[in-house]
């Protein structure tokens, strides 16, 4: 494992998994929020996207979290985070009542929870209905890829890195 994607819905637990890991593993993390988002919530371009992700895709070894067909192909090992859509909603208010006002640190400047928490929900609907299912094709036209497919939060803890 030296190329690792964590993904799934919004609030699934993409951030805190990929952390752990990455800090165990002793590897790089980068996370796709800081790519998609600008400062004030501001998209990024798509093309813009597809350059920065290629430039951490390069890299020798790395864990990026987030959503990316692009990352998903350049990875050798891939976690996705198939947590109930119920749940994920559920960790996105209880995400936008621990940070409020404040930014995550995954985000760049000026992208307070409170703002960020109705685009996530409706990301997390979106993501169910849309790109869960492309998720789910991009994984059978891939099985040649090393899929970790975590259901629930004990499986994950079963999948939760030690430290070296």
């Amino acid at each position: 494992m030296k190329k690792i994607l964590v993904t799934g819905n919004a609030g699934s637990g993409k951030t805190a998994f990929s952390s752990d890991l990455a800090r165990a593993l002793q590897i790089r993390l980068w996370r796709l929020d800081s790519i998609v988002w600008k400062p004030g919530w501001q998209e990024t371009s798509i093309e813009e996207r597809r350059e920065k992700i290629q430039v951490l895709v390069d890299g020798d070894s790395w864990v990026i979290d987030g959503v990316s067909s692009q990352v998903f192909l350049a990875a050798d090992t891939v976690f996705f985070l198939d947590i109930p859509l119920y749940r994920c909603v559920f960790n996105i208010v209880k995400r936008f009542f621990y940070n409020g006002f404040k930014t995550r640190e995954s985000l760049p400047a000026n992208c307070p929870e409170i703002f960020g928490v109705f685009k996530a929900i409706k990301i997390a609907f979106i993501y169910q209905k849309v790109t869960r299912p492309i998720i789910l094709n991009v994984i059978a036209e891939n099985r040649q890829k090393k899929i970790i497919w975590i259901r629930t939060y004990g499986e994950l803890a079963k999948h939760q890195p030690v430290a070296l």
